[in-house]
């Protein structure tokens, strides 16, 4: 005789993020769960994204309940259940949570005046209400934004231009967040201008005498 439910434990959402107690999500979820049973086995696992309203489908494999690749833009709270071969119903812990589907937005203060020596630009990532900016990525390019250098990670740029030299760049950059959403790289409106080069005056004396 088998009347023990199935023990449904430490349910994981990837990618996912905690910020002040709310758990951040993105729009498509892998979700697993580990399950055991001691009496008659496992049989199925289902999930549901609406703290069990509608219950799908898992699949179940050595103690693991998993499904990948689900659209969770609209989930309120996620759980996993297990079904023995003879009935019994165990249930995880539901963890409730908020989907973030937008991409962060990126702002630059480049100056559109021309500057001498060295200008730092600085990158502004907000991710609004959502899960919060992760990283932000850049590359100094040419002033087409174009021909453009390996890509570095930060949100302070220095860009230098030779003694006696006139420089013009621009920078491409984006920003992901923590749960992924990655915003479309883009590159500053300003061409930065550097020049490093002294004026050159001339005159218009000879060498003839004059009276």
């Amino acid at each position: 005789i088998d009347n023990t439910p199935p023990d449904v434990s430490n349910i994981q959402i990837t990618p996912s993020y905690s910020s002040d107690g709310t758990i951040y999500i993105s729009g498509t979820s892998n979700i697993s769960a580990s399950v055991s049973d001691l009496g008659s086995g496992i049989a199925e696992c289902e999930y549901t994204l609406d703290g069990g309203t509608n219950w799908m489908s898992v699949t179940y494999s050595d103690g693991t309940c998993m499904v990948v690749n689900v659209d969770t833009s609209s989930a309120t709270s996620i759980n996993i259940k297990a079904t023995d071969n003879v009935g019994n119903i165990g249930y995880g812990e539901p963890i409730g949570v908020t989907p973030d589907t937008q991409p962060p937005s990126t702002s630059d203060d480049a100056p559109a005046e021309w500057k001498r020596g060295d200008i730092i630009v600085t990158l502004s990532c907000d991710d609004d209400s959502g899960s919060g900016c992760r990283e932000t990525y850049y590359q100094i390019c040419d002033e087409n934004c174009e021909n453009c250098e390996d890509e570095q990670t930060g949100t302070s740029v220095t860009l230098s231009c030779g003694e006696n030299s006139v420089c013009k760049y621009k920078i491409k950059y984006y920003s992901i967040d923590n749960v992924g959403n990655t915003e479309i790289a883009h590159c500053t409106s300003n061409i930065i201008k550097i020049d490093n080069k002294p004026p050159l005056t001339t005159d218009n004396s000879d060498t003839d005498w004059h009276s």
